[in-house]
């Protein structure tokens, strides 16, 4: 009886869920409307389940919940967003550069250099997820 009545208030739950672009966790996914987001090996996937097929692969979380709040709200700014990810994507790995030749680096004015492009290349990261807020919480 107690499972039924969680059962019932669960599908009650998904079925609300449905009509409203509002992200939330079932299983291994996030779900946005009829978007899927789900991790890979080198990103995130973004599927659309209204027509059955993959819509986006992104590197940043926040570029995925931005397609998929984009796109269940019925506006197309996938290009824009995947833009702003491959920014973020840029930065990420010049940092991981950074800090690495910053970490085994003997030489003090290396080290220095190296840790300026490392603050730069960060802030240039933060910079463009905060782009992608614009597309998540409008």
């Amino acid at each position: 009886m107690k499972k039924q009545l969680i059962s019932e208030l669960k599908d009650l739950i998904d079925e609300g869920l449905k009509d409203m672009p509002f992200p939330y966790v079932r299983g291994n996914s996030i779900r946005i409307g009829c978007m899927v987001i789900r991790s890979s090996k080198h990103g995130f996937l973004v599927y659309d389940t209204q027509k059955n097929k993959q819509v986006a692969h992104t590197f940043s979380k926040s570029a995925a919940v931005a397609i998929g709040r984009t796109c269940s709200k019925g506006l197309n700014f996938v290009t824009d967003v995947l833009t702003i990810d491959a920014e973020i994507e840029k930065n990420f790995n010049d940092a991981v550069f950074y800090r690495h030749g910053s970490r085994k680096t003997k030489d003090p004015l290396r080290q220095d250099v190296l840790e300026v492009r490392l603050d730069i290349a960060t802030s240039k990261s933060e910079q463009a997820r905060s782009r992608l807020d614009k597309y998540i919480y409008n």
